[in-house]
């Protein structure tokens, strides 16, 4: 079974995010300067006091698609016929619009979303899924945050990654471990990982 993270994964929510902050920072940095998962790290700002610039971003439901997730998620779809399972970090009260967004890309496909609960409040990003991806018998996970990966294969999921700035050194540390890849887009990604042909990537 696979499941799925959603900002950064599924939603583009980063390339949001770091134009709202950057902007309310004055800064004119490029996305790709964001080389660690940890943003207030990168600007230099705690997360905590950049919750309000931020947050609006996880209120929207028309945030758009990583490139490419629609067509491999909707072919997943067609291949399983299962009810697609997303996992996320993010708090409750930013849960639905996260699934209005996903419903607008994925029209008619069964979603289900559960959102972890908040190990530490200050800091949403040391949010753990193992236990859930254990309960749900989940053998893949599709996650951009690097905190848990080790975690989550030491209890035998297997852990692919898209390749964002903040996910290539911590990439790079797991080469040649049979339990991780990362992939240059979500093309490769359902073709070389997911099973998917082209054909049916064409189809989406």
């Amino acid at each position: 079974m696979i499941a799925f993270d959603i900002d950064g994964i599924v939603l583009d929510t980063p390339t949001a995010m770091w134009r709202a902050i950057t902007a309310y920072l004055d800064l004119p940095w490029s996305i790709n300067q964001w080389t660690h998962y940890d943003i207030g790290r990168i600007v230099g700002v705690p997360i905590k006091k950049l919750r309000p610039v931020y947050e609006p971003v996880l209120m929207r439901t028309d945030l758009p698609f990583v490139a490419g997730a629609e067509s491999v998620l909707s072919a997943v779809y067609e291949k399983t016929r299962e009810p697609l399972l997303f996992v996320t970090a993010r708090r409750a009260q930013f849960k639905d619009s996260a699934i209005k967004s996903i419903q607008k890309g994925l029209k008619g496909i069964p979603i289900e979303v559960i959102c972890t609960i908040e190990i530490d409040p200050d800091d949403e990003s040391r949010n753990d899924k193992t236990d859930i991806l254990r309960e749900r018998g989940i053998e893949i996970f599709i996650e951009d945050n690097a905190r848990h990966w080790n975690d989550y294969m030491d209890k035998g999921i297997k852990i692919f990654t898209l390749d964002w700035p903040w996910t290539r050194g911590p990439a790079e540390k797991l080469k040649g471990d049979d339990r991780f890849e990362m992939f240059p887009n979500w093309q490769h990604l359902g073709v070389q990982a997911l099973g998917i042909t082209r054909e049916n990537l064409s189809k989406g």
